[in-house]
C-alpha cells in the first residue's frame, strides 16, 4: 500500500469526484480511477460508491480514510523533521483536556516559541484511551494525564497543584450552600460521572463499603459506572458532563475547573469531604523517539517543571 496512493485516495474522498480528484493531483482520470480500482484489490474491500457525478465513501472506506490520514500525517511529520536543518522547527503534537492546568500549559507553550519560533503546536482534544493509542503510534508527543495512569510505559512531569474532587451542581441547589458535601450528602441522588474506570475506582473507594449497603441509599456497581436508584449517566468529556450541570437534581463528579463551558453563575463546585486529590502532569512515551522540535519542548518542560 503505497503513501502516494492513500494520498490519492485521501484527495478522491476530500473531492466526491475522481475528475476533481484527477486535476487537482495532476493525473489523469483513467489513470486516477485504475490505482483507486488497484487499492480495492490490494485491501480486498469496495472503498467507493460510485454515481454518475460523484463517489462517496462506503464504510470501509471511511475506515480506510481514517488511518490513511493517520498514516500520511505522520509520515510527513517524520519527514520534515529529518531534513537536516539543525534550527529547531517543525510541529509539536500535544493532547490536553478540559482542564484548569491548560491555561498554564498554554503560558509554557507560549514561552516556548518566544524561543524557538518556528515550531508550531497541533493541540487534540480527546478521551485518555485514544490520546494513548495516538501516544503509542507516535502520532502525539506529550498529553496532560491525571494520575493515575500507566507510569511504567510513559516519563512526565507534574503540572499545576492537585486538583480537587467536587460535586458540581446548580448554584440553587441546598447543597451548594455548603463548605463540602459527604457521602451522606448524595445518598439518593442523581450522580454523573466522567467515564474513566481508574477514577470511578477512586470515587468508589471514598464512596466506601458501606454505601452500597446503606438503608437509605440502593447503589449497585456494573463494572467502573456507578449507578444510583436513579439513572446513571457518565460522560468521556467535561464538555458533556457540563451540559448535566446545569440541570436540576443532577451532581457531577469531577474535579474543580472541568467544565469549562459552564457560567459559575448557574454551577458551583462543592468540594467532597473528606478530601480527595489527583495531581496532574505532562507525560511522554518513555523510549520514543521524537523529533528535533519535540525533543526540544520535552527538556523545555524538565527545565521548566522539574523532571520526575
Amino acid at each position: 500500500m503505497e503513501i502516494r496512493v492513500l494520498k490519492y485516495f485521501l484527495t478522491v474522498a476530500r473531492e466526491g469526484s475522481i475528475t476533481r480528484a484527477a486535476e487537482i493531483l495532476h493525473v489523469t482520470q483513467p489513470t486516477l480511477s485504475r490505482q483507486i480500482l488497484e487499492l480495492e484489490r490490494e485491501t480486498g474491500v469496495k472503498l467507493l460508491d460510485r454515481g454518475s457525478c460523484h463517489v462517496s465513501l462506503t464504510s470501509d472506506g471511511l475506515f480506510l480514510k481514517r488511518r490513511a490520514e493517520e498514516i500520511v500525517d505522520l509520515v510527513d511529520k517524520t519527514e520534515k523533521e529529518l531534513s537536516g536543518n539543525k534550527t529547531v522547527e517543525g510541529t509539536v503534537n500535544c493532547a490536553g483536556g478540559e482542564l484548569l492546568v491548560m491555561d498554564h500549559f498554554s503560558d509554557l507553550i507560549m514561552r516556548f516559541q518566544e524561543k524557538h519560533p518556528l515550531v508550531r503546536f497541533d493541540i487534540n482534544t480527546d478521551i485518555t484511551g485514544r490520546v494513548n493509542e495516538k501516544m503509542d503510534s507516535g502520532l502525539i508527543d506529550t498529553a496532560i494525564f491525571v494520575r493515575p495512569f500507566d507510569a511504567e510505559k510513559y516519563d512526565y512531569v507534574p503540572i499545576g497543584p492537585e486538583a480537587r474532587f467536587c460535586a458540581a451542581m446548580r448554584t440553587d441547589d441546598p447543597l451548594a450552600q455548603k463548605e463540602h458535601v459527604t457521602r451522606e450528602d448524595l445518598a439518593g441522588k442523581k450522580l454523573v460521572l466522567m467515564s474513566r474506570g481508574e477514577l470511578n475506582a477512586d470515587i468508589r473507594s471514598w464512596l466506601g463499603d458501606g454505601w452500597a449497603t446503606n438503608s437509605f441509599i440502593d447503589i449497585d456497581w456494573l463494572g467502573d459506572v456507578c449507578e444510583t436508584i436513579q439513572t446513571p449517566i457518565h460522560c468521556d468529556l467535561g464538555a458533556n458532563s457540563a451540559l448535566f450541570a446545569k440541570r436540576k437534581g443532577l451532581y457531577i463528579i469531577t474535579t474543580e475547573g472541568t467544565m469549562p463551558l459552564v457560567d459559575d453563575r448557574i454551577v458551583k463546585y462543592v468540594p467532597l469531604y473528606p478530601e480527595m486529590r489527583i495531581q496532574t502532569v505532562v507525560a511522554w512515551k518513555r523510549g520514543q523517539p521524537f523529533g528535533r522540535a519535540a525533543q526540544a519542548f520535552i527538556e523545555f518542560l524538565k527545565e521548566e517543571l522539574g523532571e520526575k
